[in-house]
């Protein structure tokens, strides 16, 4: 059964003043003139150090559905260390000038979709009014075109783990190459040079640790349930277009040999799709910008007994939007009807997000862990242009968790970045002709 959230907060004396983002270091000011004593605790405060006897203090900041099942995310031994408050992890200024710039031309069409969207956000938020039955819709879409760079490339390794250990793993290379909407690309219709015209296109290898056999694939958009997936494995002479998973987004990987439950994979992704609303905006902890490494730059990082805690690592204070999808019509192969997104307001990058069954039981949850591009002193810089700042939160960790079948998936990207290469091997990247079988 959900638990309940706050109603998202109504009108002051403008639409703005519902998604307003404190200041750097508003958390300490916060604590400091909160004199009363039976006021509710404040949160952790930067410099904190957080153990499994003190975990109960993240009690109130984290999702309702993580909470319930703390002792799987947070074990003996732990070491969380709290970092600044509500940093300033905002895209880059070409971004934001999009937005402005274009923001004007789109039209919300009456069944959801989008028109005449070219870049940044297609909803400035201090123009969505809470009071509006589509506010929710509208964050939906910023949600999904939030900054990402010219999306993720990097190395991953994804797991199958449970309390015994690991039971699988697939280690490979993997990218999403975002084509549309992409703001470092004015000159060039805020496309990237590519010969596909989906608005992103993904694609990668992997090897089945326990059994050697390999997998490829490419992947690419449609703006519905089921993107065009195009596989080819170990023994397969070509590459074949099959069926994909009942979901919106980019795979990982194509994981050959595996045997994986539902309530493992993320919808929302296409928002008119589903009915959207905006559930509440709160102040929660999250991994964010964290500090320690996973594979392949640290091979052997300790996930804690279940297999997918981040905990011993760097969490923020974030200001947090949680939005809830329903899908119009249907359900999703793995049962989810419904759906609820955390993510962060400045930037609307993921933070959690859970997923329930039609008759209300829990069907799974996730988390996500990032890294700030401008803490990595090794980011490449992009391939036309140098000094353009990136300004990217790239997700390096997911963990995610079927309640149903009682297992869990991690998933490490340690070395991903939002760079993409240069133009001439995008294309190269993007094409089926570029898929190896070994």
């Amino acid at each position: 059964m959900a638990a309940a959230l706050a109603a998202p907060p109504a009108l002051a004396d403008e639409p703005s003043s519902a998604w307003a983002i404190p200041a750097e270091g508003a958390c300490v000011e916060a604590a400091r003139t909160a004199l009363d004593d039976d006021a509710p605790p404040g949160p952790p405060l930067p410099g904190d150090v957080i153990t499994s006897e003190s975990a109960s203090r993240l009690a109130g900041y984290l999702p309702p559905e993580l909470w319930k099942y703390r002792e799987r995310f947070f074990y003996d031994g732990m070491r969380m260390e709290i970092g600044p408050c509500f940093r300033d992890y905002s895209p880059p200024a070409f971004f934001r000038e999009a937005t402005g710039k274009l923001a004007g031309q789109v039209v919300l069409t009456p069944d959801g979709r989008l028109e005449g969207y070219r870049a940044g956000l297609p909803f400035p938020p201090e123009g969505i009014d809470p009071n509006d039955p589509r506010a929710g819709l509208r964050w939906a879409w910023n949600r999904a075109s939030a900054w990402r760079g010219g999306g993720r490339y990097g190395d991953f390794r994804i797991s199958i783990v449970s309390p015994q250990g690991t039971a699988e793993s697939w280690e490979g290379d993997s990218f999403l190459a975002l084509l549309g909407g992409r703001a470092d690309r004015a000159g060039h219709g805020y496309r990237a040079s590519a010969s596909s015209e989906a608005e992103w296109a993904a694609g990668g290898t992997c090897r089945n640790v326990k059994t050697g056999n390999r997998a490829s694939f490419r992947q690419y958009a449609t703006g519905e349930r089921r993107a065009d997936l195009f596989v080819g494995t170990s023994g397969m002479r070509r590459i074949q277009r099959v069926t994909a998973p009942d979901a919106e987004g980019a795979l990982h990987a194509f994981l050959v040999d595996a045997s994986i439950g539902g309530g493992l994979f993320a919808h929302g992704g296409v928002p008119h799709l589903h009915e959207w609303k905006v559930r509440a905006v709160r102040d929660m902890l999250a991994p964010i910008n964290t500090t320690r490494d996973t594979f392949p730059v640290d091979e052997t990082r300790n996930f804690g007994p279940w297999g997918i805690s981040f905990a011993s690592d760097r969490w923020e204070l974030r200001r947090v939007l949680v939005l809830e999808g329903r899908l119009k019509e249907g359900h999703f192969e793995d049962g989810a009807t419904r759906y609820v997104w955390y993510v962060d307001l400045q930037t609307l990058r993921p933070l959690y997000y859970a997923s329930y069954r039609a008759r209300g039981d829990a069907a799974g949850i996730g988390y996500f862990v990032s890294r700030w591009s401008e803490d990595r002193e090794d980011y490449p810089a992009w391939p036309d242009d140098a000094a353009r700042p990136v300004r990217s939160l790239d997700v390096v960790g997911e963990a995610w968790v079927d309640w149903n079948d009682q297992h869990a998936v991690r998933i490490e990207l340690g070395d991903t970045v939002s760079v993409p290469p240069p133009d001439r091997k995008l294309n190269r990247m993007i094409s089926l002709s570029s898929v190896r079988i070994r």
